[in-house]
């Protein structure tokens, strides 16, 4: 089933009609943009002998009863308008073909979209109405393009045209909220990018970050004022309208209260040193993933990011040492690697050196993957057409793990599959856009053969899913040794994959109750209360802005049963949405079931993560959260979400006393003691879908908390030499005399982020590590015990020979 949208938007939002607007924030309380001068659009002639050629209207526009702007389905990036002009693609294998139709899109929109307008038939009730469709959909392209001065001037000339009586009054209210989101947008450019500092974006915004160029918020202000004196009912643009105050050093709590919530303290502030690192020479960029791991051999985490830009390749920045970094990219052959929406890594040829996976063609057209062989010291090849992986598939997620114990990597990679229940809302894009033949959207498994080909066994493993998946990752549910596979899907219930033990798996995600949440995005396993049982995560990504901020205001979400029907394997597609768009976090029970505990964990918020991964933030043992949030349109400014482990017992939000709430869409998330301290740093690629979306990403330093640590390094022999799917525990002593326990698994962590492979282990008191138990993904391998185990330093362990 498509995705519940609002339907009952006036009962929904009645909370908001009590909230007066701030007196400060009528037009004229702060400085504002220069008066717009507009010309009347100059009157197309009709066509000869007859109007027949002219556009028109359908009856659904012309007699819409217009929702407020908050849950208007309009995406002001203009991605989705973008992808409806696309240009045919002859061989979707090749990148150059897909990147310049991508580059070409906006352009043929914006011409298409003039055309229509001199077309329009002056004479015809439909023409007031019609000027305002098409100069707002080249309004749009403009703003995908991010030239917002065009833009405005564009959605100026719409605006006009909508004083027309025929026009509907709440298309003309949209349109100042449209113009006002713009405005933002601008202003975010000129200030977070333009003239960016350590704390720019940063919520909650400090003095520091006050906008130095107030122009496009103050308009916002005056625009999005001017909106909510029509339509007071909506809390998303009233979220909007207190982002674009607070930036100006405005008092906004007149807005939009928030509940008085006590701030978790318990973690320090982190700085964001992305520039003092050296990381902003790159420039801004779009959308991607990214890896924080060792890729040049010398002890350090590099980093390693994608990105969504046509001409812009991936990048690898090597760590100095000295807290900075190197751009390297060019010599790492990386400038032709463009257009990836993520990538992952491992040591795919079991070489010693971490190979990275791009990944392409996420919410769009099937694309090329790229296979990057680490040749040594961080010096890529291409290897994807010799090793057998060229067939392009749209996909954003793929996962590595040894699923038949041969000591060899194999590759699990998601495919977005179109079933019934998808439509526009869920995935941003026209799906009329879409193309691409059923098997190019399958998800597939690869068996790695052992001399640098894969081969493809989706069939006989029965894993082909069939559905719109976005992540996926490797873990053991059921202690048995051989790895399993979650797979999150949009639109659909996600599946567990459990393995047979014979190339062959079975779904059981039904009977087990984990095919929620109904529209998943990230996902991973990892023990979140160090019972020794791996733990299933999985985000959801089926709220909008109104649902977000209604829950920050009101706490709407807690009136709504969580969930979902779930109609079994027979009928994937008929699931239903019954329940608050909340991840999930699955408790291993240890007899093979699992019980949903996010509720109880304090995770029944709506937070719209895309990119998400697991750290020990704080250093006491037990693996944190960090959510990177959004969506494609500008209007989705939300602050990126730590959430703290208690021991286990609850996740407290701890995203504004670390400092770590960046306001910019957030997408690969990375966790790296990058100064070997014992201490895990976290980067974060940040940007949107758009090239008007654009940022510089994140860097944040740990500051660091008395208590012990250990880093364990495993080298595979007999397993793969990543050690990927390894399990380790520690048992430390306390002060008190007992043992404690923690454990992991070896990982980058969940499905959009890739965190460094060595493990680090905040001990906290611990007074030393009585043991250390290794177990080995590989097949006949038992545990390997160390004992004597230094603290305070990396440790490498290397697999026994037998």
């Amino acid at each position: 089933m498509p995705r519940t949208r609002p339907t009952c938007w006036r009962a929904r939002l009645a909370l908001a009609m009590s909230l007066p607007l701030l007196p400060g924030c009528r037009p004229g309380s702060a400085p504002g943009p220069a008066p717009l001068t507009t010309g009347s659009p100059p009157a197309a002639p009709a066509p000869a002998g007859s109007s027949s050629g002219s556009p028109t209207l359908s009856p659904a526009e012309r007699y819409l009863d217009i929702p407020p702007y908050g849950t208007e389905l309009v995406d002001d990036s203009g991605f989705t308008s973008a992808s409806r002009y696309m240009p045919p693609v002859s061989d979707r294998g090749d990148l150059r073909q897909v990147a310049e139709a991508i580059r070409e899109r906006a352009r043929r929109g914006i011409a298409e979209n003039q055309a229509l307008l001199a077309a329009i038939d002056p004479s015809s009730r439909d023409a007031p109405q019609l000027r305002v469709k098409f100069h707002r959909e080249i309004g749009l392209l403009l703003l995908y393009e991010g030239r917002f001065d065009e833009a405005e001037r564009r959605l100026s000339l719409a605006a006009e045209a909508a004083e027309d009586p025929l026009v509907p009054v709440g298309l003309r209210a949209n349109l100042e909220a449209l113009r006002g989101v713009a405005a933002l947008r601008r202003g975010e450019t000129e200030n977070c990018i333009g003239c960016i500092g350590p704390s720019s974006c940063i919520w909650p915004i400090d003095e520091q970050a006050v906008h130095l160029l107030p122009d496009g918020a103050a308009e916002a202000v005056d625009r999005l004022s001017a909106y909510l004196r029509e339509r007071p009912e909506d809390l998303a643009m009233r979220w909007v309208l207190s982002l674009a105050l607070t930036v100006l050093g405005r008092d906004s709590s007149g807005v939009l209260p928030t509940p008085d919530e006590p701030a978790d303290t318990a973690i320090g502030r982190f700085d964001n040193v992305a520039g003092p690192a050296g990381l902003f020479a790159s420039g801004p960029d779009m959308a991607g993933g990214s890896v924080f791991d060792d890729f040049t051999g010398d002890g350090l985490p590099d980093l390693f990011w994608t990105t969504y830009e046509t001409e812009t390749g991936a990048r690898l920045f090597v760590n100095q040492g000295d807290g900075t970094f190197a751009d390297v990219s060019l010599e790492a052959g990386l400038d032709g690697q463009i257009l990836a929406v993520n990538c992952t890594h491992a040591d795919f040829d079991n070489d010693g050196n971490l190979d990275v996976l791009l990944l392409r063609g996420g919410w769009e057209n099937p694309a090329p993957m790229s296979l990057l062989r680490n040749r040594g010291g961080g010096r890529f090849e291409d290897v994807t057409r010799a090793a057998g992986l060229s067939a392009p598939i749209a996909s954003q997620s793929a996962a590595w793990g040894d699923f038949d114990r041969d000591g060899l990597l194999d590759l699990f990679v998601c495919g977005e599959s179109r079933v019934g229940g998808l439509d526009a809302a869920d995935l941003f894009v026209d799906p009329g856009a879409l193309d691409g033949d059923d098997r190019s959207r399958l998800c597939r498994l690869y068996r790695n053969n052992g001399d640098g080909t894969f081969s493809d066994v989706t069939a006989r493993a029965g894993v082909a899913n069939g559905r719109y998946a976005k992540g996926a990752s490797w873990g053991d549910l059921d202690d048995d040794g051989l790895p399993d596979l979650y797979v999150s899907n949009m639109a659909a219930p996600n599946r567990l994959y459990r393995n047979n033990g014979d190339g062959t798996f079975t779904d059981l995600a039904p009977d087990l109750g984990v095919a929620a949440p109904q529209d998943g995005f990230a996902c991973g396993w990892f023990d979140f209360d160090n019972d020794g049982r791996l733990d299933l995560f999985a985000t959801d990504y089926s709220a909008d802005l109104l649902e977000f901020v209604a829950h920050q205001v009101d706490s709407l979400s807690h009136h709504r049963q969580l969930g979902v029907a779930n109609p079994g394997s027979e009928n994937p597609v008929s699931a239903t949405r019954v329940g608050n768009p909340r991840p999930r976090l699955y408790r291993n029970n240890g007899d093979g079931t699992f019980t949903d505990c996010s509720p109880s964990l304090g995770l029944d918020r709506i937070w719209l993560p895309m990119g998400a991964n697991v750290g020990d933030a704080d250093g006491d043992g037990f693996l944190d959260l960090y959510l990177a949030t959004g969506r494609p349109g500008y209007s989705y400014l939300m602050p990126n979400v730590l959430l703290r482990n208690d021991a286990g017992r609850r996740f407290l939000d701890a995203t504004a006393a670390s400092g770590t709430g960046h306001l910019q869409k957030g997408h690969g998330v990375s966790f790296a003691d990058l100064e070997g301290d014992g201490d895990l740093d976290l980067f974060v690629q940040l940007g949107g879908a758009v090239p008007g979306d654009r940022s510089y990403n994140a860097l944040f330093r740990n500051p660091g908390r008395s208590g012990n640590w250990v880093t364990l390094k495993l080298i595979g022999t007999r397993s793969n030499r990543s050690a990927l799917g390894a399990r380790i525990r520690v048992d430390v002593r306390t002060p008190e005399g007992s043992t404690r326990s923690l454990h992991r698994l070896v990982s980058g962590g969940l499905s959009f982020g890739g965190n460094a492979l060595a493990q680090t282990f905040g001990l906290g008191d611990a007074e030393a590590i009585e043991s250390l138990t290794i177990r080995w993904p590989v097949a006949g391998s038992g545990p390997q015990v160390l004992r004597d185990v230094p603290m305070g330093r990396t440790v490498e362990v290397v697999e026994p020979a037998d």
